[in-house]
């Protein structure tokens, strides 16, 4: 059995994602016109604020503590980095720094699980983001 994790918020999460974009030919951009945005978020809010804000409510309401490392006290970030292809679709979900592999694993899991999202544009285009983020075990 599972138990719910209390999602401790650093910083950096709180100012926003470490991001680029990459389009079909293999361009990276270190900014875009319009990051991606979640689909709760309309055009009168501040879009980045708003999709930051769901995607930490979507992990906190989704997240699990895996009950082996619940037992033995593990803790620590599992740092994330993944895709919001040209579609809006979560894609490429991968561990860049564990803690170990059953809250890694939980870490990815409910990444791969964010619903789909309004695609970043670059001029006018719907490109790739690439997003990294750390998410906190902590009892």
């Amino acid at each position: 059995m599972l138990l719910r994790l209390k999602i401790v918020l650093s910083v950096c999460l709180l100012v926003g994602f470490l991001g680029f974009s990459q389009d079909k030919e293999g361009n990276i951009y270190l900014s875009v016109d319009v990051r991606p945005k979640h689909g709760k978020c309309d055009e009168s809010a501040k879009p980045e604020a708003c999709t930051t804000e769901q995607i930490f409510k979507f992990i906190q309401s989704e997240i699990f503590y895996p009950i082996d490392s619940r037992r033995n006290k593990i803790e620590g970030t599992v740092e994330i980095e993944f895709v919001i292809n040209k579609r809006g679709k979560v894609r490429k979900v991968k561990v860049l720094h564990g803690v170990n592999e059953e809250l890694d694993e939980e870490a990815k899991r409910v990444i791969k699980k964010l619903p789909r999202f309004e695609p970043a544009k670059k001029d006018g285009k719907a490109v790739a983001f690439y997003y990294v983020i750390p998410i906190t075990f902590q009892l």
